[in-house]
């Protein structure tokens, strides 16, 4: 697993030290939020095994060996291919064929990284997994970072995106068939499109069309 540099960091152009809930990333710069999600070893800072687990994995279960992304929390600008039970929180595993998964992970990093100004903070290459922090614009100036986790198998790639603001989840949406939910949820569908990807159905998809479609 490859992770953030640690140490001293910069808020407010002073320099001080790494601190909970607060990571650095490899300029020396504080990132807050939600997402410091990250080893603080480096810092001379112990944590209990279970805790340095969560951090070492982001959002990655390792307990069955290969991994597998968590689902999101309930009420929380996050989306999943993990979130069965949450339609609104639920977006189906991408399919990149007919590239390989280690060619569909170069145009995924070439596109969150290269063109999104974007930062690999965690990487586990045995098993697929990728994480990345994507920085996007929130309007009036202002501006927040999705913590975008990708896992990859042979065929497809599944998917974890949780912004650092948390913003409610609009009522409805107007597009017919669309399924209202956190605004990354369109972020997410923005960057398939832009891969060239398509969405893999599910059983649970064919549950839902029923009861979601407008």
């Amino acid at each position: 697993m490859r992770l953030l540099a640690t140490g001293p960091c910069k808020a407010n152009g002073k320099q001080r030290f790494l601190s909970l809930p607060t990571c650095c990333d490899l300029r020396g710069t504080a990132v807050p939020s939600t997402l410091a999600a990250l080893v603080l070893t480096g810092a001379g800072l112990a944590l209990p095994a279970a805790a340095h687990a969560a951090q070492v994995g982001l959002h990655l279960d390792t307990a069955g060996g290969e991994g597998r992304l968590l689902p999101c929390a309930p009420k929380t600008s996050c989306v999943s291919s993990a979130n069965f039970l949450s339609p609104s929180q639920y977006l189906a595993p991408w399919s990149f064929d007919p590239k390989t998964p280690a060619a569909a992970k170069r145009q995924l990093l070439d596109e969150l990284v290269e063109a999104r100004g974007g930062q690999v903070v965690g990487e586990d290459e045995g098993r697929g997994y990728v994480a990345v922090r994507v920085p996007y614009k929130l309007g009036a100036g202002k501006s927040d970072v999705d913590l975008m986790e990708f896992k990859f198998t042979d065929v497809a790639v599944a998917f974890r995106s949780e912004a650092g603001v948390n913003i409610p989840s609009p009522p409805f949406c107007y597009t017919p068939g669309c399924i209202s939910g956190p605004p990354n949820r369109a972020r997410m569908e923005a960057l398939r499109d832009a891969l060239g990807w398509s969405s893999q159905e599910t059983d649970e998809d064919k549950k839902w069309v029923q009861i979601l479609l407008h």
